[in-house]
């Protein structure tokens, strides 16, 4: 059982504010599944949801008001990862499949399909990644409180936070950071990591624009694996010149 409240914000190109919605969910999930020996998983589900979308802007392009959504997923998941925030080997992979249909309760319907791969290596403190997310809408429209968020750090960082918003979206990054202070797993004291990345991406209304105008961003940074979460700080750029700084604590969505 999940409640949501969170903001979507539409950016121009330039980057600034065009409109702000608060969007509020209440969804209620079923899954059955099985683990695939120590690295895997597989899902089938079954959602059900209500919300709504609301803007205080009075030439708010996406229609507000309330929404249901009655939803089937498959998920195929990998992951041998060795740490989840700073992974020094191991491998992570996704497959999902996520419809939505009127004869569950949605006002409207459709699919989408998402298919990511990760990798990790290290030579001695030095630990390199690379990893692809791939996001594609194959039917009908996906509502507002659904698409796919690109932009910030580690997800062309340069950008602000979720910035591009889109049917469909790709994200590609290199990633490469040097432990230089402690151990991986806390025992002499927190570690400590200086890192860098680059990563090119954007996010997309139609399927016939994915992989035209994508967004190249870099960020230096260091961050330290705490109890409550990897914290970060660093520095993005984007190939155009746009840039941030960011203070980040909690997983980063790559």
């Amino acid at each position: 059982v999940e409640f949501q409240r969170r903001p979507l914000r539409l950016f121009d190109d330039m980057g600034q504010l065009v409109t702000e919605y608060e969007s509020r969910s209440f969804v209620g999930a079923l899954d059955v599944g099985t683990a695939v020996g120590n690295w895997g998983e597989l899902r089938l589900g079954l959602r059900r949801g209500t919300g709504s979308n609301s803007s205080t802007f009075a030439n708010a392009p996406v229609t507000e008001g309330d929404f249901e959504e009655g939803l089937l997923s498959a998920l195929f998941r990998i992951d041998s990862l060795d740490n989840v925030a700073f992974p020094t080997a191991g491998s992570t992979g996704i497959f999902e499949w996520l419809g939505a249909w009127e004869w569950l309760g949605s006002d409207t319907e459709w699919q989408r399909v998402r298919a990511g791969f990760g990798y990790f290596h290290s030579f001695g403190a030095t630990t390199i990644g690379a990893d692809a997310d791939v996001t594609i809408a194959t039917e009908g429209i996906v509502p507002p409180h659904r698409l796919q968020a690109r932009g910030g750090f580690l997800s062309i960082s340069g950008l602000r936070q979720r910035e591009l918003l889109g049917q469909h979206a790709v994200i590609a990054q290199l990633l490469a950071y040097h432990r230089v202070a402690g151990s991986p797993t806390g025992a002499l004291g927190l570690p400590l990591y200086v890192g860098a990345s680059i990563e090119t991406g954007n996010a997309w209304q139609r399927r016939e624009d994915i992989l035209q105008d994508m967004i190249v961003g870099g960020s230096v940074f260091v961050g330290t694996d705490t109890p409550l979460g990897p914290f970060y700080f660093g520095y993005g750029i984007t190939d155009d010149g746009r840039d941030s700084l960011y203070l980040f604590l909690g997983q980063v969505q790559r």
